[in-house]
């Protein structure tokens, strides 16, 4: 009977390892076939496949190409599958189809709307010519837009336009490019000034001009404006060396989310102007020129004054690559406990994360003032992976025992720290694993003794704790140094596996043994109240 109701099958569809047991599944019966074919086609990763309902497709020299042109007949079969799809991948990068088979698709087709409950639309452009393909699958219907425009010699001005009048609904945009917006600036304001149901909007990096934020301020529904901090998009920094956005106190009314690269300053006086953030729970901000301690001091003070229910904060001092000039020489000055002060009054805070050329310079005791005023975080970024490593003192790993003490939701601690001694454990404690600590992350902290390390981390990670050794900036690798740091950080990852467990089993040895001490106390007490009893 179970097998027979469609929500049921839903579910168990949802759970299928691969599309081929969902497509075998599809030839049981007709109720199969249709909750079967509805997941099998519902998110479409490779496009050739649904060109393939159309006519066989094979591949040529000019990429994925028709062994003939689509019929009538061929388009009444794909409307069996069409309504189906709710979601579309394309990345030339990785699946090249020819141009003329997505001429052939846009010339045949017997219908506005080839897939009627679109909903998600990714394309990445690998060639300028693959620009105009997506428009075929536009329609109102769509909410989410994914775009990647490939390095060319500007931006077409059609699809822009296209993008507002076919999707004029669309709540999610993600746009990438390489093209300076100096290219493109007019025809971007016009699309966001277009889009008024936008809900979050993520452009590269050196899109987010005075004029671009003063756009998106306007739009009543927009709560995230990010770009991808895993990969930073192109584009020119000076495009965003002077921001001053002319905004009111009403404008960005749903505004949660913030990411922006910026002057650090102008963000400054961004906050000091009649921009009200109330309501800014995230907000990541990268530098793209030197700061001083008393600038990023003054930006961590106004945060916590005008943003009261902040609960993630980043902030980066350390210059991407991107940014980075072999002629600029970065500033001597250090951040110090003084410098990032303002943040313990941030007492929402879920995650903080601070980068910078040099280590932090906090000591053990100071560490335990930030742990003990931000008792909610979950994830703690204290600068694991500086450029430049001057010849002073840094914190032990008692460090991290602050937050481990004081945080009871911990789940991420990344810090530079001095590893190359091992701190005697505190007086009269008895070390337990914290139950949410998953991840450990030192950078190329200075290190000795891989096993001694592992040994004292051991007692307070639970066995599903990993210690991350990713190194973030490559360069860091181009010495002997930091080759044997990295090496020695990988032995303390393989180690601390085996002595967790080792601690594990000891605890449980433990037990056992305190139960059977208190096993028999108990039996010598029976044995005496009953040898009372008796006299």
């Amino acid at each position: 009977m179970a097998l027979h109701t469609p929500e049921l099958l839903a579910i168990i569809f949802a759970f299928a390892e691969n599309k081929c047991q969902t497509a075998l599944s599809a030839r049981v019966c007709k109720l199969w076939s249709e909750i079967a074919l509805n997941f099998l086609w519902r998110d479409v990763e490779q496009l050739s496949h649904l060109f393939g309902l159309l006519a066989p497709v094979r591949n040529g020299s000019a990429g994925c190409i028709f062994e003939s042109i689509p019929t009538l007949k061929s388009w009444i079969r794909f409307a069996h599958y069409s309504h189906r799809v709710r979601s579309i991948t394309y990345d030339g990068t990785v699946e090249d189809i020819s141009g003329t088979t997505f001429e052939e698709v846009a010339g045949t087709r017997n219908t506005w709307k080839i897939l009627p409950n679109l909903r998600f639309i990714k394309w990445v452009c690998a060639h300028p010519e693959s620009l105009a393909a997506p428009i075929m699958f536009m329609h109102e219907g769509v909410v989410e837009f994914t775009f990647t425009i490939p390095e060319c010699d500007s931006h077409p001005d059609g699809i822009f336009k296209t993008i507002a009048e076919r999707m004029p609904f669309l709540e999610h945009l993600d746009f990438r490019s390489e093209v300076p917006i100096s290219d493109c600036i007019d025809l971007l304001l016009d699309l966001l000034r277009s889009l008024l149901c936008l809900k979050t909007v993520s452009l590269p990096d050196c899109y987010m001009t005075s004029e671009v934020t003063e756009a998106l301020s306007k739009l009543v529904h927009l709560h995230k404006v990010t770009f991808d901090m895993q990969e930073l998009d192109g584009g020119d920094k000076y495009d965003v060396s002077e921001f001053q956005p002319n905004i009111s106190g009403s404008d960005f009314p749903a505004l949660r989310s913030l990411s922006l690269s910026v002057p650090l300053d102008h963000f400054q006086a961004f906050l000091n102007s009649s921009f009200r953030p109330a309501l800014l729970q995230d907000l990541y901000v990268q530098e793209i020129t030197w700061a001083s301690k008393t600038t990023i001091h003054d930006f961590l003070h106004l945060v916590s004054i005008h943003c009261p229910v902040l609960s993630q904060l980043e902030l980066c001092t350390r210059l991407p690559s991107k940014f980075f000039e072999t002629s600029m020489t970065p500033t001597v000055e250090t951040i110090s406990f003084e410098t990032i002060q303002p943040v313990l009054a941030c007492p929402n805070l879920k995650t903080f994360r601070i980068t910078h050329d040099y280590p932090l310079d906090l000591t053990e005791e100071e560490l335990e003032k930030v742990a003990r005023a931000l008792v909610k975080l979950e994830s703690v970024t204290l600068n694991p992976e500086p450029r430049i490593i001057p010849d002073s003192p840094h914190p032990s790993l008692n460090a991290v025992l602050a937050f481990l003490r004081h945080c009871p939701n911990i789940k991420k601690i990344s810090m530079y720290i001095d590893a190359t001694t091992i701190p005697s454990p505190p007086l009269f404690s008895d070390p337990s694993p914290h139950p949410n600590l998953k991840t450990l992350w030192f950078g190329l902290s200075p290190i000795f003794d891989p096993g001694a390390v592992a040994s004292f981390l051991a007692p307070y990670c639970p066995t599903t704790c990993e210690l991350s050794t990713y190194v973030e900036f490559a360069a860091s690798l181009l010495n002997m140094d930091g080759m044997d740091r990295k090496k020695k950080w990988d032995d303390v990852k393989r180690m601390l596996g085996w002595c967790t467990k080792f601690v594990q089993l000891e605890r449980m040895k433990r037990s056992i043994l305190e139960l059977e001490i208190r096993k028999v106390r108990l039996d010598s007490e029976i044995r005496g109240l009953a040898e009372v009893v008796q006299k």
